[in-house]
This record gives C-alpha cells, sequence and structure tokens, in this order.
C-alpha cells in the first residue's frame, strides 16, 4: 500500500536541506554569513516554506554560525524523531 505523499513533511526536508546549504555557504563566506546572521530569511534562498516555518526561522536571533546552527536545529531537526539522527555536515561542523 503506498502512502500519499506529505507536503508538510517534504517542505520540513526541503527547509532543512536549504538551511544547511546555507550554513555550508557562511562557513566559507564571511559576507554570507554575516547576511544570514542579520537575516535569517536569507537562508531560506528561493524555496518556499510554511508560515510558521518562516516565523521560526525568522526569531532566530545569532551572534555567531554556531547559535545560529543550534537554534535552527533546535527548531527544524529535533521537532521530528525520525530525523534526530540526520545531522548535516555543516551543522556538525559549526558545532
Amino acid at each position: 500500500m503506498m502512502t500519499a505523499p506529505n507536503p508538510v513533511l517534504d517542505s520540513e526536508r526541503e527547509l532543512r536541506h536549504q538551511i544547511d546549504r546555507s550554513l555550508s555557504r557562511a562557513l566559507f563566506d564571511t559576507e554570507f554569513a554575516s547576511m544570514l546572521l542579520a537575516d535569517p530569511a536569507v537562508a531560506l534562498g528561493d524555496i518556499g516554506c510554511t508560515p510558521q516555518q518562516r516565523r521560526d526561522l525568522l526569531n532566530i536571533r545569532a551572534n555567531s554560525l554556531l547559535e545560529f546552527a543550534l537554534q535552527a536545529r533546535a527548531l527544524f531537526w529535533l521537532s521530528e524523531p525520525h530525523y534526530r539522527d540526520e545531522v548535516s555536515l555543516a551543522t556538525a561542523a559549526a558545532i
């Protein structure tokens, strides 16, 4: 039996991927890192997300990439038990 695709889970997965890519870029691009810390919406790039995900992302207030990664991880990775073990390289590098 096939289950229907879950657009919320797909959106969460894409958002996690985009945050991971943004953190990876920020590790090597200090100008982008400054923009990301000043305006977390920069992490979204051109992807869509739910209004709640956008609010959560915009509420991140961090002074370093480590703080950003920890807050993003708490918001978007730890909320779903099946994603708990999916720690990205960028997040691991920032931690």
